[in-house]
């Protein structure tokens, strides 16, 4: 095999691998895109990969290649695998990287230390994505509004592997940033995701559900039960410049509702108006990563003595859809409702 320094692998073709594939090539890098979708890879080798947007869709070319095709070892490697694939995914992708290669993991930071055990620590980045963007089908993909990028190193010996994802990423149209505690962000993320899988419980409309009136004792309750858990853990959950957990959580309702307000007018421009969550279990039929994100910050609230009430509640409705023994409707957000009010 052949070694590069560019093109960057994307393992991973779906919404996050074609978002950052398009970004770098829109700065100028090469990508070469691996995923076991093959229609989709037909789609992107026959037609491009079409990017839908507010601006009108846009068409990529690059190579587009299965895992067996694929003959080259490289440098850098961006995965953008959903955490339940992990486990066939490394080890894959170990067979096409270079001796002491830089892996980017962008599963908004929860993925990064099951990375880091096959690929070392000094060779693994954290990435965390406010990136709203869908797959609608095989090589095209919705993406709803400008990106904001966190990269964080897993400890001080991952400053090389943090300096090569920022050399990449750092040229593309996003908000792309390093930070010191890749932790804190992460706890944002799942805030932000808790949020997100309760809106799937109805219709997946993100910016309604957290603007109405009604719900708001779901959003602050939620997202109370989440930053206390955060920081016990020792990492407080990071206000970002898009999102602010602690400010919608916290003792001032002001303060809270302007905050909460900025949020929803941002998603109100964005062209991907709905629940990634909703999106795969009700149109896609399949099991989303939030088992895998959320099961470990309940073990949290057990060991800290959080009760997590609302989180246990809207798990076990997440649950429920993706077994089939629930469909989505105002009544499991009603469900939802009464955990956060004491009527359950």
């Amino acid at each position: 095999m052949t070694i590069s320094t560019e093109p960057a692998l994307i393992w991973g073709a779906g919404a996050i691998g074609s978002i950052l594939g398009a970004a770098l090539l829109d700065a100028g890098r090469q990508v070469v895109f691996v995923d076991i979708d093959e229609r989709h890879l037909e789609k992107i080798r026959d037609g491009g990969l079409v990017i839908e947007g507010a601006g009108g869709d846009r068409v990529y070319r690059a190579s587009a290649l299965a895992p067996r095709d694929l003959q080259e070892k490289f440098a850098t490697a961006f995965l953008c695998v959903r955490l339940n694939d992990n486990p066939q995914a490394i080890p894959a992708l170990a067979k096409h990287l270079a001796s002491h290669a830089k892996v980017i993991a962008c599963q908004n930071g929860f993925g990064a230390w099951e990375v880091a055990e096959a690929f070392g620590v000094s060779n693994t980045v954290a990435a965390s994505f406010f990136l709203p963007a869908n797959l609608q089908g095989p090589g095209r993909v919705i993406y709803g509004s400008r990106a904001d990028i966190a990269l964080g190193s897993l400890d001080a010996a991952g400053r090389s592997a943090l300096e090569r994802a920022f050399e990449w990423l750092g040229a593309i149209d996003a908000d792309v940033h390093t930070v010191d505690d890749i932790k804190a962000v992460i706890w944002s993320k799942l805030c932000y995701g808790a949020l997100l899988a309760a809106a799937a419980l109805d219709d997946g409309l993100i910016a309604e559900f957290l603007a109405a009136p009604r719900l708001r004792p779901v959003v602050v309750g939620i997202l109370r039960e989440m930053t206390t858990i955060a920081s016990r853990t020792g990492h407080p959950a990071k206000d970002l410049d898009w999102f602010q957990p602690g400010l919608i959580a916290g003792d001032d309702p002001a303060v809270a509702e302007a905050s909460l307000d900025a949020t929803v007018a941002r998603l109100r421009k964005s062209a991907k108006p709905i629940s990634g969550y909703w999106t795969q279990i009700v149109q896609h039929g399949r099991r989303t990563e939030l088992e895998l994100m959320f099961g470990p910050v309940l073990r949290d609230a057990g060991t800290f003595g959080c009760e997590a009430k609302l989180l246990r509640t809207l798990m076990k409705l997440i649950s429920d859809m993706e077994s089939g023994r629930r469909t989505s409707s105002p009544d499991l957000i009603e469900t939802l409702l009464k955990a956060a009010q004491g009527r359950a």
